[in-house]
């Protein structure tokens, strides 16, 4: 890959940002910390359990369903990784005084500030187009889920409150 540098600051520290030596595998080690892996697939995987709930209950049959039960995971998991992306790019600044989350790319530099926002909001717009390809009632409790997380947990209030993780266990519940 290119020798790309970018200057970035948290908390006014100067860090560099390179792809020197980056290669397919760092990139990828990233990409999953970005997105909270072990979160993202936890929050998926309600979504996948109440789809065939609602489909034992209803008398359905999961091979009448299989194109649209693929297309809101793949939406549900756009949604959500959109919203932890965005989560790890405000949150910098406190991810590099903890153990647990200094190797995150926004803390090292792999990836700049600018990139993971854009990605985050790229992700969470191609996440919400493919919903709207399932039911409006899908995308209206998605977008409840992402905004109660990026908006009143991320922004608002966990800097702020200590009962700020019953408000991020709200958007939990509404994702699936």
């Amino acid at each position: 890959m290119s020798k790309l540098k970018d200057t970035t600051t948290i908390e006014g520290i100067p860090i560099q940002t390179s792809t020197e030596n980056m290669t397919l595998t760092s990139v990828l080690r990233d990409l999953k910390s970005l997105v909270k892996s072990i979160v993202l697939v936890l929050n998926v995987m309600p979504v996948l359990a109440g789809y065939l709930l609602a489909l034992y209950f209803t008398g359905g049959h999961v091979s009448e369903h299989v194109g649209n039960i693929l297309l809101i995971l793949l939406a549900s998991t756009l949604i959500i990784a959109g919203a932890l992306i965005i989560n790890n790019w405000y949150e910098v600044d406190l991810d590099r005084h903890m153990v647990r989350t200094e190797n995150r790319p926004t803390v090292t530099g792999h990836f700049s500030l600018e990139t993971v926002l854009w990605l985050g909001i790229a992700t969470t717009t191609i996440g919400f187009a493919l919903i709207l390809f399932t039911t409006l009632e899908a995308a209206f409790y998605a977008f409840i889920g992402w905004f109660t997380y990026v908006v009143l947990y991320t922004f608002w209030s966990k800097r702020k409150y200590t009962l700020n993780t019953v408000i991020g266990s709200v958007s939990a519940q509404l994702h699936h």
